[in-house]
């Protein structure tokens, strides 16, 4: 199963907002499929928050982060991510939620690709491309930079059968809260 070799590593999923329990099922997604994951609600944009997620996020073999928000949060995403982009370089930083999906454009000088629409194939399928050293870019979903011009991949059919999804549940040993 992918995920379970020794070079495993983590995935990071932020959000900005409590109320953003959507990504709960990616996390979901990604532990049943053998990724281990953590699931931080950066709840505070404060220094002391931004060394504590860079802390962690270089702690726990972190392979890919993945922020999930509303446009209510997006300027704390674009500070957020630009201080993890220079302290963290080399891990991949995936936008994803609402604000991406509707405005994409204005999230890829700030990531290295904003999934949008559903993200549970695209994250699933990201993971597993890190996991084999594959471009992680050809997903579907993604739209990134790339020489100064935009790339749009193709959509992934939207899921019509809901209970193929894990369960979600609010809270466990994985989900951690910065907020100070």
């Amino acid at each position: 199963m992918p995920g379970e070799n020794d070079n495993s590593r983590t995935t990071v999923l932020v959000i900005f907002n409590e109320n953003n329990q959507g990504p709960v099922v990616l996390y979901e997604l990604l532990t049943k499929n053998g990724h281990p994951c953590k699931f931080i609600y950066y709840l505070n944009d404060n220094h002391a928050n931004k060394l504590a997620l860079k802390d962690f996020v270089r702690n726990s073999g972190t392979m890919l982060i993945g922020f999930s928000f509303a446009s209510q949060s997006a300027e704390t995403a674009f500070g957020l991510s630009a201080y993890l982009r220079q302290e963290c370089q080399g891990i991949p930083l995936i936008f994803g939620g609402v604000h991406p999906t509707v405005d994409p454009v204005s999230c890829v000088d700030h990531c290295d690709a904003a999934c949008i629409g559903e993200g549970e194939k695209t994250l699933l399928e990201i993971a597993d491309k890190l996991d084999k050293g594959e471009d992680y870019r050809s997903s579907g979903n993604l739209v990134y930079k790339k020489d100064g011009r935009i790339i749009r991949n193709e959509i992934n059919p939207l899921i019509t059968d809901m209970d193929v999804l894990p369960v979600r549940r609010p809270y466990t040993e994985d989900h951690v809260a910065i907020k100070q």
